[in-house]
């Protein structure tokens, strides 16, 4: 099993890199625009570029819709891991 930074490293190299957070949240408002979805900006702790990505707000609503058609939810989920 890959280990997390392995994972996170390998999402990195498959998103668009910009050399500062300014271009991102350009890049971020005009995808905004296009999309009607919200989007967020951070630099990279491992390729020191900026990206762009989902907002969190986003995600979370994404991972509770995953959940709601199975009968879970994240909070149960997340306590049987434990």
């Amino acid at each position: 099993m890959a280990s997390l930074r392995a994972v996170r490293r390998r999402v990195c190299t498959r998103k668009r890199k910009y050399a500062t957070l300014a271009e991102a949240r350009d890049a971020a408002m005009a995808m905004q625009r296009r999309t009607g979805r919200q989007f967020s900006v951070y630099r990279c702790s491992f390729c020191g570029s900026a990206h762009v990505g989902k907002s969190i707000g986003v995600r979370k609503a994404a991972q509770r819709a995953k959940f709601a058609g199975r009968g879970d939810t994240l909070e149960t989920t997340a306590n049987t891991a434990n």
